[in-house]
Formats: structure tokens, C-alpha cells, sequence
């Protein structure tokens, strides 16, 4: 079966690097000349040998390479020594072709690469793997929504599901492509809605992702063939893929969050996914909490077991998700799993409101609502705003709500507070106003231990499937929507 596919044709401009290094690329063929050498020592082409030997029940691969004429093949093992940096990095197998100077004095001429594979046994294959790709209807949908219909036709038991305001497609040109009308609740009620409608259609996992992306649809296989050879003990895994920019296409920006208290970092970050070391600080095994879903493959068991995301719209609820996930699974990066962001999702200023907010409550129900974490997340978010008055009245409107209790969050309608947050902050501060203001905020968290445990007593309803559906207006909420004990 194939695992890995290795193609010459980059998602986005200026990526070439990603999948390989030398020769010339014209019209998918990457010509060699005599004594030139390529190199895929990448992060779409190199194979990860440790993730494969200790997760799945690979234990033999072969290459398959499609050329014209003369080659000398090399395969090489690379693992990480002595560099601090990527110290305990796992590793990775590659391969470079190259023409041979000459042979018996005659000169070989050219060679013609046209790509390859990396495959292993059929009896390999653990698991049937059905997906459903969730994909949130907004922003230039139309140009994920045809390559997911082409992914449907060509890859067995694929479906996707777009949610959201879908009136502007045409779903009989999308053949494999459910178009799901659904409230706006933002992102988060986007997905929630698709891991319903994956569980209750009987798939085997979740592939989550994100309309500002630009995807390889190689990638797509290829993680799904992970999946489907994963040793039993790791059925429930979750996958994460890599964030690259179009801006800076062969440099990994985010491969994972971690969250500490109630400040979120990626500290893998800047990568180069063109260099050998960089692949290996990739793969290295630092601690995640949490993956993004602009590429997150998660099986329907966990959807059934962890829930559903918490009402947060945007900011956050991946995070929060993690961190649940993270008690069950942990969650993989394999490489050759990543995609680009090609599309700016900066909303303004007003999501420093759901930042601050979302925040304190993934603090809150996660356990670790003290007064220093809750202070110390306030003041980052002060920090980051820069002198950003309006962005800095965002902050105190979010921490203030978060304060009031739980009852935004339930008896509150999310599209009314959304549209009210959209208005602008409830009030903008001077620089001695912002100061006051937020030593005030502070003052009350320190009493505000019994509110955590307020949100936590309360979180298993909030994002209770009965509730998600009345948010959505969907049958089957079986009574009225829920009320806060504020």
C-alpha cells in the first residue's frame, strides 16, 4: 500500500523547496544534468522511520521511483546528536538521485524525474479508515470545496462536509460533498456541528480544517494512511499537521500549542522545513497540549468520549479541546502533514475580547483557575495590546464577563453578545483610567477561586451535545436551552 507519495508539485508558489532541492522543474518533470544531483531531504518527501517503527506495523517500506535514464540512488538515516536545539529528535530517513559524471568515458545526458513512492505490505493495514473532512463555509470557500469533491471521488469511504452559509455553492458540481446550512456561531459551532454529523454518519475520524489554508491533496493521503496502519494501543491518537504561511512557504510557523496557566505559546515556530536539522527539531518529541485545526485528524472515539468543543466561537476552543484530548491521547506531527495558510484571518481588534475571555475560562475548567495564573494571563494580554486602547478595552471587557460568572456563555444568546462585541468595547480608557481598571480586575480575581470551580462544575453542560443543539436550532435538544446557576 502507499504511504507516502512523492510529488514535484508545490500548493503554493515558491514552496519548491519543501519537496525537493536541485535540478529544474518544468511541467512536472525535474530534469538533471550530467553530474547534478537532487536532494529530498524535505518535509513532504522524507520519511519518518521512528514514527513508524515505534506507532504503526511498518517494519519494511520500499522506494518506488518513476525516471528516464541513468540515476545512482542514495538513501540516508538522519539522527540528531549533539545539537542542543533538536537534542532527542527522532529519525528520518531520505534520499537524493543524481547522474553519474560518466560511465566508461561516455557522458549519461540527462535524467527525467517524474516522482515516486514510499510503500509498505497491504497486510500492514490495521483499520478501515472512513473520514469526514469538517470544513467551515466562510471565506473563499469554493476554492477548498473543489479539490475536497476531487479527494471524495478518488480516495474510499472520503466524505466532507461543508457548514456554515452555503447558499452561494452548487453542491451537484461537488459529487462526494455534503453542504450543511447551519447558524453562525463562529468557527467553534462550525465544527462542532461537523464531529456531530461525523459521528452520527459513521465515521472513523474527524479531519478538521480551515478555509484560509491552502492543502496538498498528497498530504491528505498520506495522513490517512498513517492512520490507517497505527498500532492498536495508539487507535485513538489524534494527528496534527504543520502551518506554513504563503508568505514564508518553506517555514513551519506552528506545529502545536502549549498552554501554560492561561498564556498559550507555539514553540515550534520558525522551522525550516527545507533542512535536515530543521525536520528534526520537527519531529523532536517536545510536549504539545494541543493541536490547531487548520489540519487535525481526530477519531470519532475521541469525539464520543472527550465531547464537543465549549461555546467559544473563536479564540481558544482548540486549545481547550487539547487539553481534554491530552488527559485520553496525545496527539502526533508526523511529517509530510502540514499546510499553508494563504489567507489572513485576523478578525480586529475585537478578538482580543474572546482571546482574554477564552482564556480565563480554559484556566477556569481546566483546573487551574488561582489568582497569580488568572493576574499573570491579564497582564499579557495588557502587554500585547501595545497602547491599542480599543484593543486594551476589548481585554477588560472580556476579563469583566469572565468575572460576572458562567452566565454569558448560557443565558446569553452567542450570535446577540457577538453582534454587541462587534459594536465595539463597552468603554475605551486613558492611559491612568487602564491602570486603575485593571488593578481592579485584579483585586477581584483574587477572590474568585469559587468562580473556577462555578465553571467547572458547569463546563460537561455547557458543551453538552443536548446544548449544542439548541444553540443550532437542531432536533433532538429534547427540552429548553440550559440556565446558569450564576
Amino acid at each position: 500500500m502507499e504511504l507516502s507519495k512523492i510529488t514535484l508539485y508545490p500548493a503554493v508558489e515558491g514552496a519548491d523547496s519543501v519537496y525537493f532541492k536541485g535540478g529544474r522543474l518544468s511541467g512536472g518533470v525535474l530534469t538533471l544534468e550530467e553530474g547534478e544531483c537532487a536532494d529530498f531531504a524535505s518535509l513532504f518527501s522524507a520519511l519518518d522511520a521512528q514514527f513508524l517503527l515505534e506507532r504503526t506495523t511498518v517494519r519494511g517500506v520500499t522506494l518506488r521511483l518513476y525516471f528516464d535514464g541513468r540515476a545512482k540512488i542514495t538513501v540516508t538515516r538522519y539522527i540528531a546528536q549533539d545539537k542542543p536545539a533538536v537534542r532527542g529528535a527522532k529519525p528520518l530517513t531520505s534520499y537524493t538521485v543524481s547522474t553519474a559524471e560518466t560511465e566508461n568515458g561516455y557522458a549519461l545526458g540527462a535524467l527525467s524525474f517524474y516522482g515516486g513512492v514510499w510503500e509498505c505490505d497491504d497486510s500492514c493495514r490495521t483499520c478501515d479508515v472512513r473520514p469526514g473532512v469538517v470544513l467551515p463555509a466562510c471565506g473563499d470557500i469554493g476554492r477548498l470545496a473543489v479539490p475536497l469533491a476531487r479527494l471524495c471521488t478518488e480516495i474510499d469511504g472520503l466524505e466532507a462536509y461543508v457548514i456554515g452559509d452555503v447558499s452561494a455553492l452548487d453542491g451537484g458540481d461537488m459529487p462526494g460533498v455534503r453542504l450543511i446550512e447551519c447558524r453562525d456561531l463562529g468557527a467553534c459551532g462550525y465544527y462542532a456541528r461537523g464531529m456531530m454529523e461525523c459521528v452520527e454518519r459513521g465515521r472513523t475520524h474527524c479531519l478538521l480544517t480551515d478555509p484560509t489554508v491552502t492543502f496538498d491533496p498528497a498530504a491528505v493521503r498520506r495522513a490517512l494512511a498513517y492512520v490507517s496502519v497505527m498500532k492498536p494501543e495508539y487507535y485513538g491518537c489524534a494527528l496534527g499537521g504543520g502551518l506554513l504561511t504563503a508568505a514564508r512557504p518553506t517555514v513551519v510557523s506552528d506545529a502545536g500549542g502549549v498552554v501554560r496557566g492561561a498564556v498559550m505559546s507555539h514553540p515550534k515556530s520558525g522551522i525550516d522545513a527545507s533542512d535536515v536539522g530543521g525536520l528534526l527539531w520537527y519531529r523532536s518529541e517536545e510536549d504539545s497540549d494541543f493541536a490547531d485545526w487548520h489540519f487535525f485528524i481526530l477519531p470519532a472515539s475521541a469525539v464520543k468520549s472527550v465531547g464537543l468543543p465549549m461555546p467559544f466561537r473563536t479564540g481558544w476552543y482548540a486549545a481547550e479541546y487539547g487539553l481534554r484530548l491530552k488527559a485520553e491521547a496525545e496527539t502526533l506531527f508526523p511529517l509530510g502533514v502540514a499546510v499553508w495558510k494563504t489567507e489572513s484571518s485576523d478578525g480586529g481588534d475585537w478578538e482580543a475580547y474572546y482571546d482574554m475571555r477564552n482564556a480565563l475560562v480554559t484556566c477556569a475548567v481546566s483546573g487551574d483557575a488561582k489568582a497569580g495564573t488568572m493576574r499573570r494571563a491579564l497582564s499579557a494580554a495588557c502587554r500585547a495590546a501595545h497602547g491599542n486602547r480599543t484593543r486594551l478595552a476589548y481585554v477588560f471587557d472580556g476579563a469583566d464577563d469572565y468575572l460576572l460568572g458562567p452566565g454569558f456563555l448560557t443565558s446569553v444568546g452567542c450570535e446577540k453578545l457577538h453582534a454587541e462585541v462587534l459594536e465595539g468595547p463597552r468603554k475605551t480608557r486613558g492611559h491612568f483610567a487602564a491602570g486603575a481598571k485593571k488593578r481592579g480586575l485584579k483585586l477581584r480575581m483574587l477572590f474568585s477561586r469559587s468562580l473556577g470551580r462555578k465553571y467547572m462544575r458547569l463546563s460537561g453542560e455547557l458543551r453538552s451535545e443536548r446544548n449544542w443543539r439548541i444553540r443550532l436550532g437542531l432536533p433532538g435538544a429534547g427540552g429548553a436551552a440550559e440556565k446558569s446557576d450564576k
